[in-house]
């Protein structure tokens, strides 16, 4: 072969084979997933945006502006105990007071006590308001509904409930129930107590979301209980469906679960707080705290509240905390935000 065209040949060769080999190094490079992007973000100007915290060992609901963290007002009247919050689009909030027997009690926008709700309630675990303002009571062997304004339950759901930690209403008014001490999860029918399913094969759940599309999604947690015999894990189950179509990646220790408004998933962890982007099933990020709740702002940014006594917030996206609250915490389990 004519020498001068050998080594041209060589080069090309040369040239192909590195390539080559840096493609198959490109492709071996695991990217960790990211986050979409947002939506047109609201205001944060001051009041706009705001943060709620029940405090149990204060007996307190102190709520704070979101975005500069400074107290706005403290809430003590009829406050007991409150291990959950809820908040409406018109900025009451419901504090779900846990000293047995337990009450409900509803805040307007400037804290003033509007509603005591005790007809039906024992020890509250979990609330959820739909669009229409009506409210969701999971009590240990119950869920019951008030309408707007009412004091006594329109509806009591106790078919399959025990002790729910999470409960959910879609857009339809179906109404999902996570129930540690039945290792299940059920869902009703809008208005009725009628169960359309029962989901099993999880262990005390102690977190529930559902999406806009019915889509559910569930923890199940064997190290939180103590009792063994399976992995932790958070499932995702298509509406209607019983067995999960797919589970997230990456889980320790889960509790309270999550959906922003762009169907990425958050998952509060003992070792931390992950974040799923939508679809996908490997963490973009695991925030470093050690959450025991978390909420979801109508900006899609994120407050836990912290078995450190503090409450922590987060810029979409962003895994460092823009700020650290502490004045007037003290066991945060129930936080809510403004949406």
């Amino acid at each position: 072969m004519n020498q001068r065209l050998v080594r041209p040949l060589c080069h090309v060769l040369a040239a192909l084979i590195a390539i080559s080999m840096a493609s198959c190094a490109a492709a071996s490079i695991v990217r960790r997933p990211v986050l979409p992007p947002l939506p047109p973000r609201l205001g944060q100007g001051t009041g706009q945006q705001l943060l709620y915290v029940g405090n149990t060992n204060n007996n307190t609901v102190t709520i704070y502006d979101f975005y500069a963290g400074t107290l706005q007002r403290t809430i003590s009247s009829g406050v007991n105990n409150p291990l959950t919050l809820a908040v409406d689009k018109l900025g009451n909030v419901y504090s779900g007071n846990a000293f047995r027997p337990g009450s409900v009690t509803e805040y307007d926008s400037n804290g003033n006590l509007v509603r005591t709700i005790t007809n039906g309630i024992f020890f509250p675990e979990a609330l959820a308001l739909d669009a229409s303002g009506t409210l969701y009571v999971g009590n240990v062997q119950s869920i019951t509904v008030y309408p707007a304004g009412a004091t006594a339950p329109s509806l009591t759901i106790s078919t399959g409930i025990g002790s729910p930690s999470a409960i959910g209403v879609d857009g339809s008014g179906t109404v999902y129930s996570a129930n540690q001490n039945n290792n299940s999860v059920t869902e009703y029918a809008a208005g009725s107590p009628a169960v359309l399913r029962t989901i099993t094969g999880v262990n005390d759940p102690p977190g529930l979301a559902v999406d806009s599309s019915g889509k559910l999604v569930v923890s199940s947690c064997y190290s939180c209980s103590g009792q063994g015999g399976g992995a932790d894990g958070v499932f995702i189950y298509a509406p209607g469906a019983t067995t999960p179509m797919s589970s997230l990646n990456q889980v320790s220790g889960p509790g309270q679960v999550a959906f922003d408004s762009l169907d990425n998933i958050y998952v509060a962890e003992q070792a931390g707080l992950n974040v799923y982007p939508v679809n996908v099933l490997n963490p973009a990020s695991q925030l470093p705290v050690s959450p025991i709740n978390l909420a979801i702002n109508g900006n899609n940014d994120l407050a836990e509240s912290d078995i450190s006594n503090s409450v922590s917030a987060f810029m979409y996206a962003n895994s460092n905390p823009f700020e650290t609250i502490t004045n007037g915490i003290s066991g945060p389990f129930g936080i809510a935000a403004s949406h």
